[in-house]
């Protein structure tokens, strides 16, 4: 499911994919979407987290990140 997930994601916080809709999406639980996300992180893909919308995404520019 990583793959998927990474392919989910959009490039720029302005295009961030909500929680929920990833969790409904993929059928998951929170809990199981972060330590996905973890999982992602800890392979070197730099998942950035929006805070202000509750979403992911990859970043744009190295400055994101």
């Amino acid at each position: 499911m990583n793959t998927n997930l990474l392919d989910s994601l959009k490039i720029g916080k302005e295009n961030a994919v909500k929680t929920q809709d990833l969790m409904n999406h993929f059928n998951i639980t929170e809990r199981a979407l972060r330590q996905q996300v973890a999982d992602l992180r800890e392979q070197g893909y730099p998942i950035i987290t929006n805070l202000s919308t509750g979403g992911y995404y990859l970043p744009s520019t190295k400055e994101e990140v």
